[in-house]
């Protein structure tokens, strides 16, 4: 069963659906549902939104952020999103930290702000084939529900302070702002069961977007996926 368990077996079939793929040179994006690739508890709803912000000649900081939306189905079950990790890491609170032999990388769980964090070690039959990973578990069963993490690659001692992520209120989904010096984006993801998202006066009917405030230039917005079917 420990194969099954990690998707891992060949019998498992890795079913999912790219929904947007788009790279460009100031940012990569990424989404998909993904309910079908569960073999055993299977959500009615999985969405995983992947933004990648690079680094910029302005000296701003990299960033990564994962909006996931779940939904259980006719009865309200627990959820728990995980994150693996190859490297050494200390948790203080809400905030991860990895540390590799050349870069290092900061995690924010943003939402749910109550769901317990917890240190833990993939099932594997022999000690030397276990991993250790961060389970993120809502804090009671429920039928529909969000993750928010952030995380900041740190790749050189030169690059400038990583950005500070704080979650703030939208219509249609979920939106963050992103501060790193004199420099503000806000972040929005739209849910599967709204027909736009806004936030902070920004707003889009794609999957998400992207507002850069540039300091003196002019601002930039970025509109990301396609409008709901």
């Amino acid at each position: 069963d420990y194969p099954k368990q990690w998707l891992s077996g060949r019998e498992i079939q890795k079913n999912g659906v790219l929904r947007v793929v788009s790279f460009s040179p100031d940012l990569d994006y990424v989404c998909g549902e993904a309910h079908r690739a569960y073999a055993y508890f299977r959500p009615a709803l999985w969405v995983r939104h992947l933004l990648f912000v690079k680094d910029s000649t302005e000296g701003r900081h990299p960033y990564i952020l994962v909006c996931d939306e779940i939904e259980a189905g006719e009865y309200p079950r627990s959820f728990a999103w995980q994150l693996h990790l190859a490297h050494p890491f200390s948790l203080d609170g809400r905030d991860l930290a990895v540390q590799g032999s050349r870069s290092s990388m900061t995690v924010h769980f943003l939402a749910p702000p109550d769901g317990p964090l917890i240190k833990k070690e993939t099932p594997a039959p022999l000690p030397n084939e276990r991993t250790h990973f961060i389970q993120w578990r809502t804090p009671q069963p429920q039928k529909r529900a969000y993750y928010l993490a952030a995380m900041a690659p740190q790749t050189s001692t030169g690059q400038s302070r990583a950005p500070m992520f704080r979650m703030v209120d939208a219509a249609g989904g979920w939106a963050v702002e992103v501060t790193s010096g004199t420099a503000r984006d806000i972040v929005l993801f739209r849910s599967e069961r709204a027909a736009s998202v806004s936030a902070q006066g920004v707003g889009t009917t794609g999957t998400a977007a992207l507002f850069r405030n540039v300091g003196p230039g002019p601002a930039l917005l970025y509109h990301l996926g396609k409008p709901p079917q």
